[in-house]
């Protein structure tokens, strides 16, 4: 049973808790962190590795991690589904505060490039299943959000792909990058390799340009486990003001409040 229209983040997040035997948590696409740090404070005993290209956003976490006295473990390469070298586009926001729009990807319009000041460099590339950071662990969770490279991402998992157990995507279901897989290819590969789609905050009909997918895989968890995870995501989206209080508070606040609801969920 797949529900649309709930809250991917507490839906996550109240399953991860659940899931037996989750040693490493993979923030992939990290931005500032906030993931892999949500994970290190509600599950210590979980692994967490993020992962970022961005020069702007190393530094972000790199201070964070200080700042916390944290033990994640920060990789500076980019995900995909080959090794070696690529170029990467960091994308800074002129007129808006959409810092979370770098990619490996082009835009698919041309006319988006003047929304950010962009610099295109080279990072390293590399295949998470040719990581010896990644691979040595045995239950996995992933949070991946790449800007249109997602379906790259899962298939540099290939060889690993039967140790992952949950997985959170950003996913477009209108072409905005050049050469994107869209959310219907995902749900295919993911339906392909063992997983469940079993939650979104897009619409059934996909006509939402981007939102996030929550695959489980199959039979890791009893039906009744999973739905009351559900019942209780989809309430929060549908009834709280987590949206209003994203638009009103300021954003350091906001996390603050976050992170603690994290730390303190109950299935």
């Amino acid at each position: 049973m797949s529900v649309w229209r709930l809250h991917t983040a507490t839906l996550f997040y109240s399953l991860l808790g659940l899931l037996p035997g989750i040693d490493l948590f993979l923030d992939v696409g990290s931005l500032d962190g906030r993931e892999a740090f949500a994970v290190e404070a509600r599950l210590p005993r979980v692994k967490c590795i993020a992962i970022e290209p961005n020069p702007r956003n190393i530094a972000l976490i790199q201070t964070e991690i200080v700042r916390r006295g944290s033990r994640i473990e920060l990789e500076t390469f980019a995900a995909g589904n080959e090794n070696g070298t690529t170029f990467f586009y960091t994308r800074i926001p002129i007129n808006a505060k959409n810092y979370g729009a770098s990619s490996l990807l082009k835009f698919a319009e041309d006319s988006r490039n003047d929304e950010f000041s962009t610099n295109k460099i080279e990072v390293l590339l590399r295949r998470l299943d040719n990581v010896d950071s990644i691979t040595s662990y045995n239950k996995l969770a992933l949070w991946i959000d790449v800007e249109g490279a997602g379906y790259h991402v899962l298939e540099g998992l290939s060889s690993i792909l039967q140790k992952v157990q949950i997985v959170h995507i950003e996913v477009g279901t209108q072409l905005c990058f050049e050469g994107e897989k869209l959310a219907s290819d995902i749900i295919h590969l993911m339906s392909a390799t063992g997983f469940k789609l079993i939650g979104s905050n897009l619409d059934k009909n996909l006509r939402r340009p981007l939102g996030d997918l929550v695959f489980l895989r199959e039979h890791s968890l009893s039906p009744g486990i999973i739905r009351r995870a559900i019942l209780r995501a989809w309430v929060i989206e549908n009834f709280s003001m987590h949206r209003l209080a994203r638009i009103v508070l300021p954003p350091k606040l906001y996390r603050t409040g976050r992170d603690w609801l994290i730390q303190h969920a109950r299935a």
